[in-house]
């Protein structure tokens, strides 16, 4: 059986026409992937739902959502809440937008939670970083 790349089209395509919502204090703000002309700080989007793209029930989703928050207060990481959602509005995954921390050390721990890319502001421009076989900061 041939090995199917990491990412396929499909998943690739979901996550770059995604909507990545963050709740900063003065107000929610979307973002997608590509250029903005906002002024935010840089942040990375993570979650710990669905790991390896396997849909699981909301209360294992909520209870790794919760491990991974504790994780990032153990950093001393400040973070924001944020999702992850399909344009349509068809699937939302809860997560953390983690403010000023270099997006390696974020797709590290996004690995550990299972996850296979984040989603990075660098202050411009949105994009997303795979997270292959475990090595965070694979571009595809």
């Amino acid at each position: 059986m041939p090995l199917v790349p990491f990412p396929s089209d499909d998943v690739r395509a979901a996550f770059e026409r995604a909507v990545y919502e963050v709740a900063f204090p003065e107000g929610h703000q979307e973002f997608s992937v590509g250029a903005h002309a906002t002024f935010v700080p840089t942040f990375v989007i993570v979650t710990a739902w669905n790991p390896a793209g396997t849909e699981l029930c909301s209360d294992e989703n909520v209870a790794r959502n919760s491990g991974l928050r504790a994780a990032i207060r153990a950093r001393g990481w400040r973070c924001l809440p944020a999702e992850n959602r399909a344009l349509d509005g068809s699937h939302v995954e809860p997560g953390f937008a983690i403010l000023d921390v270099p997006p390696g050390e974020v797709g590290a721990l996004a690995v550990r939670f299972g996850q296979g890319a984040v989603f990075v502001w660098d202050g411009r421009e949105g994009r997303i970083m795979w997270l292959d076989r475990g090595v965070p900061g694979r571009s595809g």
